[in-house]
């Protein structure tokens, strides 16, 4: 997801820190002008599930509902506090954007 403003919010799974029951954890990498920032999500996938093109779960069951849903809010949260720190006219950066989450 892209905005005008350098602002890129990336969701991925983390394949190399993959759980002993195979699932996987999710990241946020959100860019601000080149910088990077990742934080957790504290959600886990299984990565055969796991669609990198579109960054949802596949699926219609309700596990993949209830973590696409929480996908969107994690990224409309990140949205928001990148708005709410361009309204108050104040320094952006990619720490910032995510940590406002």
């Amino acid at each position: 997801m892209k905005t005008a403003n350098n602002l890129s919010v990336l969701i991925w799974a983390n394949k190399s820190k993959s759980s002993i029951a195979g699932l996987t954890p999710l990241y946020a990498r959100v860019t601000f002008l080149g910088k990077r920032s990742e934080i957790s999500l504290s959600l886990k996938v299984d990565p055969e599930k796991w669609d990198a093109k579109i960054g949802f779960v596949k699926g219609n069951n309700p596990d993949a509902k209830r973590i696409n849903t929480e996908i969107v809010n994690i990224k409309n949260a990140i949205n928001q506090a990148y708005d709410d720190l361009k309204r108050i006219d104040e320094f952006i950066t990619a720490e910032k954007s995510s940590q406002s989450t």
